[in-house]
């Protein structure tokens, strides 16, 4: 037992990262760290709206800044006429793809796009 066959080194991104609280797991999945699987892309995204308004600039929609993800989704299916079919019982509806415009709205910032976007500001602060 003192020499085993094989040695396990952990490399970052090979392993699930450990994480100490809610905040530090919605800053992984923004930057892509950790399976979409485990977190639900709607909270991400109402994480990354939190404070920062600098996405309506970059997308384009009417009204003003707002911090409530579901006005903002709303807003995005719309003005991208984003729809989708669903089936409700019997037949098909369409209704507001949603699930795209998460998806829209995280990749500006895995993009790059929403560049002036810093997710440890907290952290920096005391450097300044």
């Amino acid at each position: 037992l003192d020499r085993p066959p094989i040695y396990v080194l952990d490399t970052p991104g090979v392993l699930s990262p450990s994480t100490r609280n809610v905040d530090e797991v919605m800053k992984l999945a923004l930057c892509d760290l950790i399976l979409e699987s485990a977190t639900n892309p709607r909270y991400v995204a109402d994480y990354l709206l939190t404070g920062d308004f600098s996405y309506t600039k970059h997308l384009e929609i009417p009204g003003g800044p707002t911090d409530d993800i579901d006005k903002l989704l709303l807003r995005i299916c719309s003005e991208k006429d984003w729809r989708t079919r669903c089936l409700t019982g019997l037949s098909y509806e369409e209704r507001w793809d949603f699930d795209r415009a998460i998806t829209a709205f995280i990749q500006l910032f895995r993009k790059s796009v929403i560049s002036d976007c810093c997710l440890d500001k907290e952290l920096l602060r005391r450097y300044m």
